[in-house]
């Protein structure tokens, strides 16, 4: 839908401006006296006409289509980016390819999102000998921005920032659509194919620590595109295997003759064929350390090099696998100790409103959602490390959040229950259901008690 109002958009521009040279055309031929009509100008404004009324319907049924219910989670910043674009596009339809910048906003000051167009359209109007203010343009845009379900309200700032603030309806809407539907994203790359190539290891040689790295991030980038609706294919070549398994059946003809009607001890292959030390084997013993492992490959700029540490994968302060996984368990056990059960919380998914009132709620509420987007950019430029920052981002915006908001409010001296805040039992269990998709990509596997 969006290609074809593009495409009608774009024919419509081309035809308007045939129709202003034919109509200079004409004034300058009565000018001179000589007078006629012009069959070229009455074809292309009656083709004009059914375009503009094309386009209208094609618009009215987009939108009604962005209305409908949706079980995915929206991608906020691509949202954004339609509703600026058609405002940019409207107020300076002579410009081809103009810049569209939509990002996060660094501070909560300047609103929940940026669009930082107008500096960039200046310059391409300088170009053109037109020097305009950025400030000008950015009151331009707001002006033509088309009505929409997410923006509240916008502001000019500095030399032409617009800053963005969100509807708080449209964010608990959409946390609410989470909780019901779960962490879903649209089918982007439906019956798109993905070849995925490991670390293709050289049997005949050691192995080590730069084999495991590219396997863990190998793996994760594997499951982002499954669950963006790709189909993967994972690859990894064995190669150059003959001499190193004629040593091991030559070892075992020495040492078990009889090893093809008695299987000989695994240990024993294990201590000949060595990949992992003792000290490794035995701290993977549990998901926790395998998760630990994992993500201190993947928090990390996959093209730059790190120091392979266990002390520092297994320090449970700052952005590691311990942390979030402490952070994970201590999510889920709030409903828990507050006697509050799967379907209870489904329920009151359905029936309570998400109130975003506390300045704590409103961060935690917005984090959550960049989920689509952060996956988005990964999907863009293969960097695993951002959805770690994003997941640390989010579990220190839920412990900011829970320091300041009650959840379950008790008796200070009996340690009854008094009141459950069930909207802000929402707001954990959507976070944890974000961070759970957050560590399925990653391959950790998180426990519900530490």
């Amino acid at each position: 839908m969006d290609v074809l109002v593009s495409e009608c958009s774009a024919r419509l521009l081309q035809q308007e401006e045939e129709i202003k040279s034919l109509t200079a055309e004409i004034d300058r031929l009565k000018n001179c006296g000589c007078l006629g009509a012009s069959p070229n100008l009455e074809q292309l404004q009656e083709e004009n006409l059914k375009l503009k009324y094309r386009l209208n319907i094609l618009r009215k049924s987009l939108q009604a289509e962005r209305n409908k219910p949706t079980k995915n989670m929206i991608n906020i910043i691509s949202r954004l980016q339609e509703v600026f674009g058609h405002a940019i596009k409207a107020a300076y339809p002579d410009l081809e390819n103009p810049p569209l910048l939509v990002t996060p906003s660094q501070q909560a000051k300047f609103g929940d999102y940026q669009c930082n167009s107008a500096m960039g359209i200046s310059q391409m109007l300088k170009t053109k000998e037109q020097k305009v203010n950025p400030r000008e343009i950015a009151e331009n845009i707001t002006k033509h921005l088309p009505d929409n379900e997410c923006i509240e309200k916008v502001e000019i700032a500095g030399p032409g920032f617009i800053n963005v603030h969100l509807r708080k309806d449209f964010v608990s809407e959409q946390l609410t659509s989470l909780l019901v539907n779960g962490v879903q994203l649209p089918a982007l790359g439906e019956n798109k194919k993905v070849i995925v190539d490991f670390s293709s290891p050289n049997i005949a040689k050691e192995m080590h620590v730069g084999h495991l790295r590219s396997t863990i991030i190998g793996e994760s980038i594997s499951r982002l595109f499954e669950f963006a609706g790709y189909d993967v294919l994972r690859l990894n070549h064995v190669g150059d295997w003959g001499t190193q398994f004629g040593m091991l059946i030559a070892h075992l003809q020495d040492k078990f003759p009889d090893y093809l009607t008695v299987s000989p001890p695994i240990g024993d292959l294990q201590v000949f064929y060595k990949v992992l030390t003792a000290e490794e084997l035995n701290a993977a013993q549990t998901s926790v350390a395998y998760g630990c492992i994992k993500y201190a490959d993947l928090s990390h700029n996959r093209l730059n090099d790190y120091i392979f540490s266990f002390d520092k994968m297994l320090d449970d302060r700052g952005n590691t696998a311990a942390y979030l996984l402490y952070a994970f368990t201590r999510i889920r056990s709030i409903a828990r100790l507050a006697n509050i059960d799967e379907e209870m919380l489904q329920k009151a998914a359905r029936e309570t409103k998400i109130l975003l009132d506390h300045e704590k709620e409103w961060k935690l509420g917005r984090c959550i959602l960049r989920f689509p987007e952060i996956l988005q950019k990964i999907l863009d430029d293969l960097f695993l490390h951002t959805l770690c920052d994003y997941i640390y981002e989010l579990a220190t915006a839920f412990t900011e959040f829970y320091d300041s908001c009650y959840c379950v409010e008790k008796d200070r001296q009996t340690g009854k229950i008094l009141k459950v805040n069930m909207w802000r039992m929402l707001l954990c269990e959507a976070v944890a259901a974000v961070m759970a998709k957050g560590f399925d990509i990653l391959g950790i596997k998180p426990v519900q008690r530490m």
